[in-house]
């Protein structure tokens, strides 16, 4: 290091005030060496394999549950129509107010969207004839 180099009166503080090392026991890794081979085995080697043992039992049985449940479902059930036999469960009155006001919400949902789709192509178009001021 040269003798401008800012970072000199770092160096030299670090080097002055270094902390102490600790004196080396030299029986430390004799001694830790002795407690392993004299601890017991530990409990948690075994664990993985009974972790895997357990995962796959949990699949063979999800996937025999459904093997099972699925087909009882009956998922590909047609649903029930009204046929002429059959009595309708509405009275004539209830099914014209029903048919009314089917008729009804569904001119109100296609006024809306319509409007809906007109102020949206409007807003666009405004934004598109936008012109800026030259004078600015």
């Amino acid at each position: 290091m040269n003798n401008n180099d800012p970072d000199r009166d770092l160096v030299d503080f670090l080097k002055e005030y270094r902390p102490v090392p600790p004196q080396v026991d030299p029986a430390v890794e004799e001694r830790l060496m002795r407690q392993i081979t004299d601890s017991p085995r530990s409990l948690g080697v075994g664990r993985p394999r009974r972790l895997w043992v357990l995962g796959g039992v949990m699949i063979a049985a999800s996937t025999l549950l459904t093997l099972i449940v699925v087909p009882r479902l009956n998922l590909n059930r047609v649903s029930p129509i009204l046929t002429e036999s059959e009595p309708n469960p509405l009275s004539d009155l209830q099914q014209q107010e029903l048919e009314e006001f089917m008729l009804t919400l569904w001119d109100t949902e296609v006024i809306n969207s319509e409007t809906l789709t007109s102020n949206w192509d409007q807003s666009w178009l405004s934004l598109a004839n936008f012109e800026t001021d030259p004078s600015n």
